[in-house]
């Protein structure tokens, strides 16, 4: 008895100083939350979305801007190529396949910069798909691998 009489002190003591760092663990994550960090410093999404939309990085923008002007090209080269069933079987295809689908529609495009610019017809695309699946075919080669059984005493079972 005499024993835990002088381990009760120590373990108020050590109670007192987990609620105290409690208290100052919840006063640092309220402080945190209201500078719109998270617990290890960083910002949360809501500041860092805040932060990037106020100081964006001004070579970000340049690139999405260049982007957006090369997609508009494209389409506009498409639109002039492709004729409007050859369009709409390529959006079918690119539900299926989406690789396929913008490999066939460079094919219009290169052609197009090197100044072959024809209207490409259902005949034209199939070609056009065919030319890409050759490209793209996959080999599959099949290897057997048979095991080797060794049973030098057959005879006995017979």
């Amino acid at each position: 008895m005499a024993e835990e009489d002088l381990g009760a002190p120590r373990k108020q003591r050590k109670q007192r100083k987990q609620r105290k760092q409690r208290k100052q663990r919840k006063q640092r994550l309220a402080e945190q939350a209201e500078a719109g960090r998270t617990s290890r410093g960083w910002p949360n999404k809501q500041r860092l979305a805040e932060m990037q939309a106020k100081h964006g990085h001004p070579g970000d923008t340049a690139q999405q801007e260049a982007k957006h002007r090369e997609a508009e090209m494209r389409n506009s080269i498409l639109a002039q190529v492709l004729d409007q069933s050859v369009e709409a079987r390529l959006s079918n295809l690119a539900f299926v396949k989406p690789e396929k689908t913008k490999a066939v529609k460079n094919y219009p495009i290169q052609m197009a910069r090197y100044g072959q610019s024809e209207k490409v017809s259902e005949p034209g695309l199939i070609e056009i798909l065919e030319k890409v699946s050759q490209q793209t075919e996959k080999k599959t080669t099949v290897k057997f691998n048979r095991r080797k059984v060794m049973d030098c005493d057959e005879d006995d079972y017979y």
